[in-house]
């Protein structure tokens, strides 16, 4: 008489299936970071620095950064009420491996939060008082070099002109332009170009700006 042979296997485990399903989840909110990262990088040279459009782009570009600092505390959150309840069903993870689930959701809630809380609230009161009209008594100009990633192991020098503006109030601001891009917008640019580098410290203007970020929207010469 032959013996009957057992086929069955063991099922997996839930714990398991959702240890994968996380890993599946992580990797692909990782590589959608990255991709948005790169889109937004090569974008970014073709907006204008100047007028609604940069605005437009200031509250798209934040607006992300918002998004993925919500996503990731949302993540942080699951994760550690799931470590619980592994915990209660009488699985206790080690330090190692809570670790290793939280990585992907920290090294990117760094950088959102930092440019979401430190930038993107300017952006957000802009949103809500509008352009401001300001006047500048005198401006002056500084011509700043530096060093921008070009390839993968080559860097390029490049120039930035550093407008820094007085305001009839006496505080200081500051508006820095890639000297490739300047007179992309031509008028704002052309009267930049004449109360500050033409005849510096010395021609008033008045500004539409964007206050807490300070886009300029409109310039005049006065």
């Amino acid at each position: 008489m032959s013996k009957r042979k057992n086929t069955s296997t063991t099922p997996e485990s839930p714990t398991n299936s959702l240890t994968k399903q996380q890993k599946r989840y992580a990797t692909a909110f990782w590589i959608v970071f990255t991709l948005i990262l790169c889109g937004m990088g090569h974008l970014e040279g073709t907006v204008s620095p100047h007028g609604p459009s940069r605005f437009r782009w200031l509250t798209f570009s934040y607006g992300i950064a918002f998004l993925f600092m919500f996503a990731c505390i949302a993540a942080i959150t699951y994760l550690f009420h799931w470590f619980d309840k592994r915990e209660r069903a009488g699985t206790v993870m080690g330090l190692h491996k809570r670790a290793t689930a939280l990585v992907i959701p920290v090294l990117i809630l760094i950088p959102s939060a930092y440019n979401a809380l430190g930038y993107g609230t300017r952006v957000v009161f802009d949103l809500f008082t509008g352009p401001q009209t300001v006047t500048v008594s005198s401006c002056t100009y500084e011509f700043v070099s530096r060093r921008e990633p070009h390839g993968r192991y080559r860097s390029m020098s490049v120039t930035d002109y550093h407008f820094i503006m007085t305001l009839a109030d006496g505080t200081t601001r500051q508006t820095v332009i890639d000297s490739r891009v300047f007179h992309k917008n031509s008028h704002v640019d052309n009267v930049l170009d004449r109360a500050c580098i033409k005849n510096p410290g010395k021609t008033s203007m008045t500004l539409d700006v964007y206050y807490y970020s300070w886009i300029i929207n409109q310039a005049r010469l006065d």
